[in-house]
């Protein structure tokens, strides 16, 4: 997952897990690979990934927990890659924490 702030075209954080296929939730970790996906690079991986779980920008932003769910788990079909509506293809589903605080 990625996750773009302020009109940015490169992630400000970037995380990575192993799909959760049970009621066992595995960890979590930076994602440091060197391409991932931009804003405006998708289906094609064309920059380099945060390496980085928090970010700093006016306030100090953390990702604290991440989630991802196979998508069998729920069978849950609700958007497309690219359209709000359903597809016939089952979706990722998973959940994240972002906490906000003071600049360090």
């Amino acid at each position: 997952m990625n996750l773009f702030f302020d009109n940015a075209t490169l992630p400000a954080i970037s995380v990575k897990a192993p799909l959760t296929t049970s009621e066992v939730v595995p960890p979590f970790s930076a994602n440091s690979a060197p391409l991932t996906y931009t804003m405006t690079s998708y289906p094609t991986a064309d920059g380099p990934a945060s390496g980085t779980l928090s970010a700093a920008l006016g306030k100090k932003i953390e990702l604290t927990d991440f989630v991802i769910l196979h998508p069998g788990l729920l069978e849950a079909d609700r958007v497309g890659t690219h359209s709000t509506g359903s597809n016939g293809a089952e979706d990722f589903v998973g959940t994240f924490t972002l906490v906000v605080g003071k600049k360090r």
